[in-house]
């Protein structure tokens, strides 16, 4: 559903700027989001570490640098495109889980730390652009999970950065 979502983002903004080629709408849509859309093969302005996973797992995970639950420019701006995309009427009734998540560097309890504060700092970004108060009940952020280092997406030296991430789930709201 998150994919469905980064989709229509590029489909709103493709009629705003059908003169222009397909690679170029691509460029725009990752210097304007920060997001490579499905549609788009650019690998362009994508850590190398990242550029190797697939579109799909780019666009359903915030990413983070290491030691840190603190959200980049490339972060923010991800998130920004999916709170929009939140408040739209084909998305109106979507609920996010967010999973914390992180790398194998230091101990498996400061793991599951940080991934619990990556997945907050995403929840807490996600509900001020939503209009949502942190305590509010009924939040559309109806899960927030910490896994720690348990289900890494690269177990490849030097890519991972691809662990220290926050996956977004989207479905709907019960």
């Amino acid at each position: 559903m998150l994919r469905l979502a980064f989709a229509f983002v590029f489909c709103l903004l493709a009629p705003a700027v059908s003169a222009r080629s397909a690679d170029e709408l691509c460029q725009i849509v990752l210097e304007k989001y920060g997001v490579v859309s499905a549609a788009c093969s650019l690998t362009a302005d994508v850590p190398r570490e990242l550029a190797a996973l697939p579109v799909e797992q780019r666009e359903s995970n915030v990413f983070f640098l290491s030691g840190g639950a603190a959200l980049d420019p490339r972060s923010m701006a991800q998130l920004e495109v999916l709170a929009a995309v939140l408040q739209t009427s084909v998305m109106s009734g979507a609920c996010l889980r967010l999973e914390g998540h992180s790398d194998t560097s230091g101990s498996a309890a400061g793991n599951l730390d940080i991934s619990r504060q990556r997945a907050e700092t995403v929840a807490a970004f996600l509900k001020a652009r939503l209009g949502e108060k942190a305590t509010e009940p009924g939040s559309r952020i109806a899960q927030v999970d910490a896994l720690g280092e348990s289900l890494p997406l690269s177990n490849i030296p030097g890519e991972a950065r691809a662990n220290r991430r926050v996956t977004i789930y989207a479905r709907a709201c019960q």
